[in-house]
């Protein structure tokens, strides 16, 4: 059954309480926490509902859509958060947002998806609602300004062979700065088979980062770009792959 609540959003002072004083001592008898000083949220008016959706993060997500909560959210705050975690709101392959323990995201949208490591004994509470309310400038409000201001290196979703490898035409990052290289596969990369290569002349290339990807383990890289050109290579291991997606965006800023 859904946890959903329903929540007035008269206006004015009732009693004692403003309308702001109000919501949050609600919400800290459910938390039991004073969550008004933490998030530094000023509201004129309540949420129209909210829902708690909890995630244990041992286990490996890879942009998982959330269900079951009522369409149209547009706040989502990390109630607790004792690993790492991503989320991408509307569409998987839109911009992702590193989630950071009370910190609010503000935005309209209607799906959002979640991504993550395996983090053995680490956990995720989030609270997913919807209101007519202001924030104060402590909230997080992502806009996507990168949406044109950055440009797909590769995206390949083609399963590899055993000990097979794949690399991405070269890409000319003279006007990008940062990198991010998003991979994940049902077995495991050979030793540091994820490789971001650098070259100054598009002919001589070196390796600029390396690393190994686990099975079943979502791997997310983000660096600064040094040279003209970069390009993503990618070795398999010894096993042949069922799954395997592989994504890389430079951006602008």
């Amino acid at each position: 059954m859904s946890n959903t609540k329903n929540m007035d959003g008269k206006l004015g002072v009732e009693g004692e309480f403003t309308l702001y004083e109000r919501f949050w001592t609600r919400l800290q008898n459910l938390l039991a926490t004073d969550l008004s000083k933490k998030l530094g949220v000023i509201l004129e008016k309540e949420l129209d509902w909210y829902e708690f959706k909890d995630f244990d993060l041992a286990d490996a997500r890879q942009d998982n859509e959330v269900k079951n909560f009522p369409a149209g959210g547009n706040i989502l705050i990390p109630i607790t958060l004792t690993g790492t975690a991503q989320v991408a709101f509307d569409r998987p392959t839109s911009h992702s947002f590193e989630l950071s323990q009370y910190e609010p995201l503000r935005l309209r949208f209607t799906k959002f998806y979640l991504s993550n490591s395996a983090q053995t004994g680490k956990t995720l509470r989030l609270l997913v609602g919807n209101g007519d309310f202001e924030l104060d400038k402590k909230v997080t409000e992502p806009v996507d300004i990168q949406a044109q201001l950055r440009s797909e290196v590769v995206n390949i979703n083609t399963a590899l062979g055993a000990n097979s490898s794949h690399t991405s035409d070269s890409f000319d990052a003279l006007n990008h700065s940062i990198l991010t290289v998003t991979a994940f596969a049902d077995q495991a990369s050979a030793t540091d088979g994820l490789k971001i290569q650098e070259s100054i002349d598009n002919t001589n290339w070196e390796d600029a980062t390396e690393e190994s990807v686990s099975a079943n383990t979502l791997k997310r890289i983000t660096c600064g770009i040094s040279a003209r050109y970069i390009r993503i290579k990618y070795t398999n291991g010894a096993v042949a792959q069922g799954t395997f997606r592989l994504m890389a965006l430079a951006r602008v800023i």
